[in-house]
């Protein structure tokens, strides 16, 4: 799916990736988007894994890899997965400071599996970027 892309083929500051409702369930589904991100010339803007199936250990996954090579992403949108709290806890680690991913501003985990704890961990990665910039 990823893997012929090819650096002529995109504007580096145009970069938006949408995948929707193909089942994201193994880890190794995902390292093409993680070897994609590598390259030195251009770097994901927008990331949309929607209707992907994907759960905790696959965000987590993701979310640390991107983290060493995210710093240009701006949207994250992950609805209509499987996540729960365990994936905002990975995420406030990778993104606690604004100085990680200072472009990010927009967050979306709607229709998952965050329950109240979940969304109030998700509240409180938002607020402490929020007092931090």
């Amino acid at each position: 799916m990823l893997k012929n892309l090819k650096k002529a083929d995109f504007d580096p500051s145009l970069l938006h990736v949408a995948i929707n409702d193909i089942e994201l369930k193994d880890d190794y589904k995902l390292k093409p988007l993680i070897e994609t991100n590598k390259c030195r010339h251009w770097q994901l803007r927008s990331l949309s894994l929607t209707s992907c199936q994907l759960r905790d250990k696959q965000f987590c996954y993701l979310i640390r890899e991107m983290h060493n090579r995210g710093k240009k992403l701006e949207a994250l949108d992950m609805s209509h997965n499987e996540l729960t709290v365990v994936s905002m806890q990975a995420l406030e680690e990778v993104i606690r400071d604004p100085q990680d991913w200072p472009h990010l501003n927009s967050l979306n985990f709607s229709r998952n599996r965050l329950k109240d704890d979940g969304v109030k961990e998700l509240a409180n990665v938002v607020f402490k970027r929020a007092q931090n910039s």
